[in-house]
């Protein structure tokens, strides 16, 4: 009976490694990166110290996801644009030029190559 379990348990842990090396998630659906262009305007330039850059990031990810990566990657940015699970007023999101509160909000699906804006409120006169 001992045998019997060891050989059981190879062969899924064999089925499981097949599984991962194919790209398939628990969903079972396969990991498809997508690269997407993120700016930080103005004092969310001093934030994170990055005027642009690249991130690789699953398909189909919202934008309040990628706020989620980009606060573990330069920390504090969702603390400064977020209020609760809202947007701060003032703030601004740009997905490809469009304002997302007038797209699907943090709920908006950001596609490969798309470019995302973070933009503060502005000052001065």
């Amino acid at each position: 009976m001992g045998e019997s379990v060891r050989v059981l348990a190879r062969g899924a842990l064999l089925l499981l490694q097949q599984e991962l090396s194919a790209g398939n998630l628990i969903n079972s659906e396969p990991y498809t990166p997508v690269r997407l262009r993120v700016k930080f305007l103005a004092t969310l330039y001093d934030l994170t110290g990055v005027l642009k850059t690249e991130v690789e990031v699953p398909d189909g990810i919202t934008v309040r996801e990628l706020i989620d990566v980009l606060d573990q990657k330069f920390g504090k940015l969702k603390a400064e644009i977020l209020e609760g699970d809202k947007l701060k007023p003032m703030y601004n999101i740009l997905v490809n030029g469009r304002a997302v509160e007038w797209l699907n909000g943090l709920e908006t699906r950001l596609k490969d190559g798309d470019e995302v804006v973070f933009i503060p409120p502005a000052a001065g006169g």
